[in-house]
């Protein structure tokens, strides 16, 4: 079960990424139900998947320079302001 979840979590936090979305509402059943994790114990552990995914997809886009501007990817003026 353990290795069956982990391949699920995997696959969809790596489409979640791809997709801009956090994937919490396929994160939640898949720990919940196939790591046998209860709701109580599913959500926190989906929360922190997320910020886990969020994270390295701001690593890996901190240095990106925009496609069609001559300025970074990510406005880090809006973004800290």
């Amino acid at each position: 079960r353990e290795v069956l979840g982990f391949a699920l979590a995997s696959l969809v936090s790596c489409v979640a990424a791809c997709s801009g979305v956090g994937g919490g509402g396929l994160l939640v059943p898949i720990y919940a139900i196939i790591m046998q994790r209860g709701v109580h114990g599913a959500a926190p552990l989906s929360a922190a998947t997320i910020l886990g995914g969020a994270v390295v997809n701001l690593i890996a886009n901190a240095q990106r320079m925009h496609p069609h501007a001559t300025r970074p990817l990510i406005d880090w003026d809006i973004l800290l302001t």
